[in-house]
């Protein structure tokens, strides 16, 4: 089984008290979200998870911004980005053994994504 270290280690988590569910899951599982993050984009999925990071820790409602970058990363999650055999999603995911623990984790934290950002948007369009 192959395991990936923190690709980056946070000082404290992103606070579930903010009351999202995207700040919640950031709470919980945020640095699984940066390992799987890493596995399938490499530096660029570690940036991109980075960069919501820092959104979901500036603000107490889920901006724009933040939405966008969530969907991007479903989308790695997902492995939009695999398709073209050249691409560099395809070199990371070719180097995960199907049968690894991590392949488990990126289907559950995809789930649970999914499941966050149906939340926000039920919670908008409730307002």
């Amino acid at each position: 089984m192959q395991h990936f270290a923190p690709a980056v280690t946070r000082a404290e988590p992103v606070r579930a008290d903010k009351g999202t569910a995207l700040h919640i899951l950031f709470s919980l599982h945020g640095e699984e979200l940066y390992d799987a993050a890493e596995a399938l984009g490499g530096p660029r999925g570690v940036r991109l998870v980075s960069r919501l990071d820092a959104q979901l820790r500036k603000a107490t409602e889920v901006t724009r911004a933040a939405r966008q970058l969530a969907g991007e990363l479903v989308r790695l999650l997902m492995l939009d980005g695999v398709d073209g055999l050249e691409s560099e999603e395809a070199g990371h995911f070719a180097q995960i053994d199907p049968a690894s623990e991590l392949v488990h984790m990126i289907c559950r934290l995809t789930d649970l994504l999914l499941d966050a950002l149906s939340s926000i948007e039920r919670e908008r369009s409730q307002r």
